[in-house]
């Protein structure tokens, strides 16, 4: 029975893989996104958005402090959203994402493709806006594709190495020698298959 759920669950990890794989490919010409629009609470309101692009999978977080609540319009679009996927240049896409790590006042991490920002301005255009709060997360999407594909390498990796020992007629669960006694292994006690 475990050995069952540990093959299905190395099935799904390989199949995770390969869409992971496939998105990350989509990403560099194809713009994925859906959002969040928060209903305007007092004077504050909040929208989130994941989009796919240029290679990384990125979460933005925008908040929005207004001075006078009569003047400035609820949002319209309230709630979830998902828009359709849309044509991008990979040029265009890797600039959108250079773009989006440099708004940030302060970073916590860029390496390795990982970005963790957050960025506070006012915007003096707007006389009832006080302040735009904005955090940025980016992964890249090798992180999880290599995650991923961890459990179906070792078990391949399992697999041609028990053959490896079948062949020279090895202990499949120690490697020992088994030229002498085919029939019981000596060292660790396992019954020749």
């Amino acid at each position: 029975m475990l050995r069952r759920l540990l093959n299905l669950l190395t099935a799904l990890s390989l199949l995770v893989c390969v869409a992971v794989c496939a998105l990350w490919a989509l990403s560099y010409r194809t713009l994925f996104t859906a959002g969040y629009q928060s209903p305007r609470i007092g004077l504050i309101e909040w929208n989130g958005s994941w989009f796919l692009l240029g290679g990384h999978l990125c979460y933005q977080s925008l908040t929005q402090e207004y001075r006078l609540p009569q003047q400035s319009p609820p949002p319209a679009d309230v709630g979830f959203r998902f828009d359709p996927p849309s044509r991008v240049e990979p040029e265009w896409a890797a600039l959108y994402v250079r773009a989006l790590k440099s708004q940030a006042n302060d970073v916590f991490l860029d390496r390795f493709g990982f970005h963790v920002a957050h960025c506070s301005y006012g915007d003096r255009s707007v006389p009832e806006l006080k302040q735009y709060r904005s955090t940025v997360l980016h992964a890249p999407l090798w992180f999880p594709a290599a995650a991923f594909a961890i459990a179906p390498l070792s078990a391949l990796f399992r697999r041609l190495r028990k053959r490896n020992f079948a062949r020279a007629n090895l202990c499949l669960t120690c490697g020992y020698d088994l030229r002498a006694t085919p029939g019981r292994c000596p060292e660790c006690g396992a019954v020749a298959g």
